[in-house]
């Protein structure tokens, strides 16, 4: 997974490599879930969560990398994650 941020602002883009499988880090969920409120996002178990994480390694395997956000702001701003 692949992070890219870039601003007007900034002269170098931010891209961050991300392993895939980090969706499925108990560490992880336990943070997101920690920090979650729940009127916003439900809890998500850790099996979910690994399964998820198959789902996704399995849909790139067979389709190859997507892109999972594309924004880009009235002012030039883009962020995009790609898996």
């Amino acid at each position: 997974m692949r992070i890219y941020v870039k601003s007007d602002d900034m002269k170098l883009p931010i891209i961050l490599a991300v392993p895939t499988s980090a969706i499925g880090w108990r560490w992880v969920w336990r943070m997101a879930n920690r920090h979650a409120k729940p009127e916003n996002a439900p809890a998500i178990s850790e099996e979910t969560a690994q399964k998820l994480a198959k789902a996704v390694k399995k849909y790139v395997r067979q389709n190859g990398h997507f892109d999972l956000v594309n924004i880009e702001s009235a002012d030039g701003d883009r962020v995009r994650i790609r898996i």
